[in-house]
């Protein structure tokens, strides 16, 4: 198993819109100290307020076998307090509180993998990955 190989499960449309590479940052109540690869999980949740996103990101809706599966892989390069400016880039208006910025860059999407997700950072096997993916954030680890 690669040491440190974690995932994060995002809700439609974000997870489409991190894909495409028009959010780059990710909006959570809760930081983390983890910086690296970071498998991105679709959440299977497809309610009233991701349908609302969705048309305002102008997405359409998602593919039923990327709901509830690892669907690409990017790098966590920071995490911060949330930044007057990274709001554009979360693709979310301003919002109150305590809220931390994850930094995503190079995503890439891969075919769907069945699997459960979970609320916080959680870890996967690598045996359950596509080969070429391993050996790239294997690479970028050393």
């Amino acid at each position: 198993m690669l040491p440190g190989m974690k995932a994060l499960s995002f809700r439609h449309p974000w997870i489409d819109a991190i894909l495409a590479g028009r959010k780059t940052i990710e909006v959570r109540t809760w930081a983390t100290r983890y910086r690296g690869p970071l498998l991105l999980h679709a959440s299977a949740a497809w309610g009233v307020s991701e349908r609302t996103a969705a048309a305002r990101l102008l997405l359409p809706p998602p593919e039923p076998r990327t709901s509830g599966a690892l669907v690409g892989a990017a790098f966590l390069s920071d995490c911060r307090k949330v930044n007057p400016e990274d709001w554009a880039e979360a693709g979310l208006p301003p919002l109150e509180g305590r809220l931390f910025a994850w930094v995503i860059s190079e995503t890439e999407q891969f075919e769907p993998i069945p699997m459960r997700g979970q609320r916080r950072l959680f870890d996967v096997d690598d045996a359950l990955l596509p080969t070429t993916l391993t050996r790239r954030w294997a690479a970028a680890m050393t």
